[in-house]
């Protein structure tokens, strides 16, 4: 008989990562390859034929257990960078009643992104914390999101849930239960970086998305010192800030670069503590450049707020089978959220396949074909995945009729006013003409 496998999936321009938990978070299988330059650049899939051979290889090698099986159908959870999706983060006012929330946040999001909503799919998640409503949209364009899915399904994985990588880091980072205090997460990435706030659960309150990140620090440090940018790298990595190496120069060069990243951490903590009214206690960094020496103690001095490198394993049981692969932990924490939330399903919050158009080359459900039943466990599957079609198709027409209403409304509003204003300038001259 055929079974579904949740699986996580990370991927970045230089790896795949495969991860898949118990029911008591240890570990069931995991595999890791590397991508060749170019298979993936900027948050999009170039080159959807090696990544599917690469896929199906990670698949094929996984451990303790192979996930690789004729009888499995592979569903995977994902992350998109933060720098492809468009996010909207707002308190939603005590006279919105609960059932306009939805209604109220996409016409709130409509007038700060620059798109038309029906050219991204999107999904939205409303979090109450001491009286007040913090909801979040977040979209992402359509484009981007069928690029990931038909690479996905031409390696014969289906796409289950796809979230932001802000997300999975909340996922894999933060204490659970969440802890009664808010949190900045400062993910430090090649390109840029992002900054997510943090307070009942795992969907950020507000995030800032900036364009400094590990290549701006190597090229900086290359420029001071004059080097090549491969031995920029080289002593960005050795010596990061630590104080003992102030001779060479790279310690003080670093600090100066980084002040970009506490300052916008100190810029966001002004408005993240104003939005919530609570102070912000604790700062977790991820992403690569958390690996830079003594970065932790710098953010700590020049912030105020006590910073720690992300440890994404502290949920993971038995976790060997990681701590044996070369990688650095710390980059672990994607594949560890996107994992925890397909092994636990209070972490799925906002999925974008939600509004997934599907069509007959693309398909993205979980149910099997009427070819494929062969008990009356998969008849089963089959009814459930149809009533599941069913309710999703249901929500996708709500939500557009509530978004339509949305736009009625603000274009009658904007109608009114005019013909009030015209029926004003009328009465005015006429005024003039009558009594001057």
């Amino acid at each position: 008989m055929r079974h579904l496998n949740f699986i996580a999936v990370d991927v970045s321009e230089s790896s795949i990562k495969v991860l898949q938990l118990n029911d008591d978070n240890s570990i069931k299988a995991y595999g890791n390859a590397p991508l060749e330059k170019g298979v993936v650049e900027k948050g999009r899939i170039i080159d959807v034929e090696t990544f599917s051979t690469v896929l199906n290889e990670v698949l094929k090698n996984t451990k303790p257990n192979v996930l690789a099986d004729e009888n499995s159908l592979h569903r995977a959870f994902l992350c998109l960078p933060e720098a492809k999706l468009f996010s909207h983060h707002c308190v939603v006012p005590e006279t919105v009643k609960q059932n306009e929330i939805e209604a109220y946040l996409y016409a709130e999001a409509g007038k700060i992104i620059p798109f038309e909503l029906g050219a991204l799919y999107s999904n939205h998640h409303v979090a109450e914390e001491k009286g007040v409503r913090n909801a979040t949209f977040v979209g992402v364009e359509k484009s981007v999101l069928d690029n990931y899915v038909k690479a996905f399904v031409h390696a014969n994985v289906r796409p289950a849930f796809v979230g932001g990588e802000l997300f999975a880091l909340g996922s894999a980072l933060l204490p659970n239960p969440i802890a009664d205090e808010d949190c900045i997460v400062i993910d430090i990435g090649v390109r840029s970086a992002t900054i997510g706030m943090f307070g009942t659960d795992t969907v950020p309150n507000d995030s800032i998305l900036f364009p400094y990140g590990g290549e701006y620090f190597t090229n900086f440090l290359a420029e001071r010192l004059n080097v090549n940018k491969e031995e920029a790298e080289t002593l960005k990595r050795v010596n990061g800030v630590n104080p003992a190496y102030e001779d060479t120069g790279v310690p003080a060069i670093l600090r100066e670069c980084l002040s970009v990243i506490t300052d916008k951490i100190n810029e966001a903590k002004i408005y993240f503590e104003a939005k919530s009214g609570s102070p912000v206690k604790h700062i977790i960094i991820a992403g690569g450049s958390a690996l830079l020496p003594y970065i932790e103690s710098f953010i700590t001095e020049k912030t105020g707020i006590e910073a720690t490198i992300a440890n994404p394993l502290f949920k993971i049981k038995e976790h060997d089978v990681l701590q044996k692969d070369a990688t650095p932990n710390v980059l672990f924490a994607n594949v560890v959220g996107l994992a925890l939330a397909a092994s636990n399903p209070e972490f799925r919050h906002i999925n974008l396949l939600t509004q997934y158009d599907q069509d007959e080359e693309v398909v993205s459900t979980d149910s099997l074909a009427i070819s494929d039943i062969r008990s009356l466990a998969d008849v089963a599957s089959v009814a459930h995945n149809f009533l599941r079609r069913v309710k999703a198709a249901y929500v996708l027409c709500l939500q557009y009729l509530k978004m339509t209403v949305s736009k009625i409304r603000v274009k009658f509003k904007l109608i009114l006013t005019i013909v009030v204003f015209l029926a004003a300038a009328v009465f005015l001259i006429w005024v003039l003409k009558t009594y001057l």
